[in-house]
């Protein structure tokens, strides 16, 4: 997946059309093709997870399968910023958080909403100090106006 939107044609039309859809189309990309390509690529790797959680994970379907793993992903692909490397260590950060939240709620003796808690403080913090270090805030005012 990585050589396929890092290293081929394919993948730098979905990264230019995902960009702007009036360049694509500038530089000569069948941007309707590449739609049909993207969604076909990335519904026939669900449809793939999909079976592979049901058949070797759960035995069976239900509507509780994924337990919400699809809010996470968007969370780890962001704080990785959409690079392979860092969506591998994030993944991993986030399965021992996952893992620490259900260790304490055993241990201690604590509700899960509580654990849970903890987890958005924590998401909370770190997803803050990108904001900061991502933005600058800058005033229009000068010190006269303030004072």
């Amino acid at each position: 997946m990585y050589y396929f939107s890092n290293r081929s044609k394919i993948g730098f039309e979905i990264a230019v059309l995902g960009e702007s859809e009036n360049t694509a189309r500038y530089i000569g990309i069948n941007v309707t093709k590449t739609i049909m390509i993207a969604a076909l690529v990335s519904g026939g790797l669900c449809g793939i997870v999909g079976m592979m959680q049901t058949t070797g994970v759960s035995g069976a379907l239900s509507t509780e399968i994924t337990g919400g793993l699809g809010f996470t992903a968007i969370i780890v692909a962001w704080l990785s910023g959409l690079k392979v490397p860092f969506v591998v260590v994030n993944s991993f950060a986030f399965a021992v958080l996952l893992q620490g939240a259900s260790y304490i709620q055993t241990a201690f003796q604590i509700p899960g909403s509580v654990a849970e808690m903890i987890q958005a403080i924590i998401l909370f913090f770190i997803l803050g100090s990108e904001f900061v270090l991502q933005y600058r805030f800058v005033s229009d005012k000068t010190k006269s106006e303030v004072a």
